[in-house]
């Protein structure tokens, strides 16, 4: 009973109970995390590119994707920023896992 009261309550007075929806980082996301992998190696923001493929997912809320492209197609190195924490991490593939700068 107190449960129907609860949701009956949170109903009326308009309290929204579900989650807020994902939403891609946008452009001034993309570019905060640029600055700070920037800040902490020695890429420059404008050879940072944006991962839209790791950017849709919704299992990576919270997190903005860029990665720096090797010249001679040797690959890329892959960075992640969480902005709110002010944090960036790097992959290590031999390791298989995020490490933070």
């Amino acid at each position: 009973m107190k449960t129907k009261i609860l949701l009956l309550t949170l109903l009326l007075t308009g309290c929204d109970m579900a989650e807020t929806p994902f939403t891609p980082p946008s452009s001034n996301d993309v570019e905060q995390c640029q600055i700070m992998v920037s800040s902490k190696t020695q890429y420059t923001a404008d050879t940072l590119t944006v991962n839209n493929t790791e950017n849709q997912d919704e299992a990576n809320r919270g997190w903005v994707f860029i990665d720096h492209i090797k010249p001679a197609q040797r690959g890329n190195i892959n960075f992640r920023c969480n902005l709110e924490k002010n944090k960036v991490e790097v992959w290590a593939p031999g390791a298989a896992m995020w490490n933070e700068l």
